[in-house]
């Protein structure tokens, strides 16, 4: 049975909370939490009791990950084997401000057998097969995972999709290189504003580089990415009122037809009328037309004419005019955005 976090209001037994230090009256509450790995030039803040929140301030880092390089981040067992750079931090200009609530999380520990006790910033979630040993409360097994809870990571120079594993959309035009980035996770993220919330992609008017010189190629787009990228690719998100425009034509252009039709029907219903209730005359001698029928066919033939005439019109040009302005890349009104997308 897994340990529910909120069941009780400890993970693992601890002396000091057991005798007290537990956050409740005048007493503050002590906690196990991972030490920090830092890196050479890091300024790290905590709190003089530790509740599991820190920012750091230093350089961008990517401690997983191989560098371009070819480098990548471990501690070594001895001063020669340390490697420290990760990301951009050997570059100048790559300054990074990591800003961390709950490292270890959901069960953190501390001194605990083989586990690394000083962790680096976790971007995501890993595994740790040292951890599933390890005995929180009740006797139950930790379950062998951790992840920071929640961060708001700032980076001058950073490749921020690849580092957070955030699916790549595809793009025309799209600058790849390092760029500046600030990127907020946790189980649930909000923006809550009395007034209104504008989410702007693009750079200054009149600005063709970013902040790292890159030129910048792409108008700027938005993209809301549901499951990153387990639920389908990514569509464009229609334009309201050029949807609304093209479905006005459609339904338009649908009542003109079943005008038509209905102006058919009705020819059609005088002729078989007249042709039910007609009579030729039985006498011997040569059979003549009677005028009255002929003159209903004469007018509906009229009738028919016009009638496909109209139906040709729309078929081979309001029908292509919609296509063409509301259904096709490029169009005068295309329904769907070139720059937002979504699952």
């Amino acid at each position: 049975m897994a340990i529910i976090k909120t069941d009780k209001k400890f993970h693992i037994q601890s002396p000091d909370f057991e005798a007290g230090y537990n956050g409740q009256g005048p007493n503050p509450l002590y906690e196990p939490v991972p030490n920090f790995s830092s890196r050479p030039g890091d300024k790290v803040i905590q709190p003089e009791i530790d509740n599991n929140t820190i920012i750091i301030l230093g350089r961008d880092r990517d401690p997983f990950r191989t560098t371009k390089e070819g480098t990548r981040e471990s501690p070594g067992n001895n001063p020669i084997d340390i490697e420290t750079v990760s990301g951009y931090s050997d570059y100048m200009g790559a300054g990074a401000i990591d800003m961390i609530v709950g490292r270890g999380a959901p069960f953190p520990v501390q001194g605990v057998k083989e586990y690394p006790n000083s962790l680096p910033p976790l971007y995501l979630t890993k595994t740790d097969a040292n951890l599933r040993g390890v005995r929180l409360r009740d006797g139950e097994l930790h379950p062998g995972y951790v992840m920071d809870a929640a961060r708001i990571y700032i980076s001058q120079m950073c490749d921020i999709d690849e580092y957070f594993a955030i699916k790549k959309v595809n793009e025309l035009n799209v600058d790849q290189s390092p760029s500046s980035a600030i990127i907020l996770k946790a189980d649930r993220l909000r923006m809550h504003s009395r007034r209104d919330i504008k989410i702007v992609a693009g750079g200054d008017k009149g600005t063709e580089f970013d902040s790292n010189g890159f030129r910048i190629n792409e108008a700027g787009s938005i993209h809301l990415i549901a499951g990153n990228g387990t639920l389908g690719a990514q569509q464009p998100i229609p334009l309201g009122d050029n949807l609304v425009a093209c479905l006005n034509e459609i339904l338009e252009s649908i009542q003109s037809t079943l005008s038509l039709l209905d102006n058919f029907t009705t020819a059609q219903k005088e002729v078989n009328s007249v042709l039910a209730s007609h009579a030729h005359a039985a006498a011997p001698g040569m059979t003549v037309f009677d005028p009255l029928l002929e003159a209903i066919c004469t007018n509906a033939n009229l009738t028919y004419v016009q009638d496909q005439t109209q139906l040709m019109l729309e078929k081979t040009t309001n029908i292509q005019s919609i296509i063409g302005n509301y259904l096709t890349s490029g169009g005068s009104r295309y329904i769907n955005s070139y720059f937002t997308t979504t699952t």
